[in-house]
């Protein structure tokens, strides 16, 4: 019987231990699932907001555009010979823009 014991406990250890091991791996697969969920939940956030990022960016263009077209407006209209009279009307009156 001696023989027995010590074979058993050279081939896994004690039951004790072998529970302990076993109580420590499934703490450990349950940890690696909730990081695992974590990591999927982080994913699907930062897919989101790369697609937030994208329309957010093309809006930006989209302003950048209009506001070059609307800029371009204004440099042509002050230009202008009808401008320039205009402003030298206004200034006959003291009224500069």
């Amino acid at each position: 019987m001696a023989d027995d014991t010590s074979s058993s406990q050279a081939a896994g250890g004690t039951a004790e231990e072998r529970a302990r091991l076993e109580a420590r791996l499934a703490a450990a697969l349950a940890d690696l699932e909730i990081a695992r969920e974590g990591s999927h939940r982080l994913q699907k956030e930062l897919r989101l907001a790369e697609t937030r990022l994208a329309a957010a960016d093309t809006a930006r263009s989209a302003a950048e555009a209009r506001l070059a077209e609307r800029e371009k407006y204004v440099a042509d209209l002050h230009g202008s010979r009808g401008w320039q009279l205009l402003q030298g009307l206004r200034g006959l009156f003291g009224r500069r823009w």
